[in-house]
């Protein structure tokens, strides 16, 4: 758990690194652009408060009969730990199956859209003030966590 938490720790660190190199001058048609935006990665920032301060996790699914909550800090950890530091595209192909809260002391740290397909749409997009902001991939711990999870459900629920 400790190295999954110093992982997620130094994948802010080096995106925090990349975010201060200098831009490539881009000419590529904004028809390309339009088709896939890859957003940023969370900030370094926030990764950390998430780190310290997340003490309670609330997921709801669009189109299962489920949500979950927790406020173990074990959990917790695996979940941010299955946020990986690679920006994720916001595919226009993918459809959001669920939004999760990550909180600490009562409030709100971010929000995000979790998009998950088991195959080519396996990422969350992070919101603030409810516009899409940063993007992140999922580890492949955090595909199989979906996957085993979507499994149980079906099996409980028939979806």
């Amino acid at each position: 758990m400790k190295n999954g938490l110093l992982f997620l720790c130094l994948g802010f660190l080096l995106i925090a690194c990349q975010e201060n190199a200098p831009k490539q001058d881009s000419k590529e048609p904004t028809q390309q652009k339009a088709a896939v935006e890859t957003l940023p990665a969370l900030t370094q920032e926030i990764g950390q408060q998430l780190v310290n301060n997340c003490d309670h996790v609330d997921y709801i699914y669009y189109e299962l009969p489920l949500s979950m909550s927790m406020d173990d800090k074990p959990a917790i950890h695996n979940v941010l730990s299955q946020i990986s530091a690679t920006p994720a595209p916001a595919k226009p192909t993918c459809k959001a199956i669920g939004r999760i809260s990550f909180n600490g002391q009562g409030e709100r740290i971010v929000e995000a859209e979790l998009y998950y397909d088991g195959q080519n749409c396996n990422y969350f997009v992070f919101l603030q003030n409810g516009k899409p902001t940063f993007g992140n991939y999922l580890t492949p711990a955090g595909v199989q966590f979906y996957k085993n999870a979507f499994a149980q459900a079906q099996q409980q629920f028939g979806k």
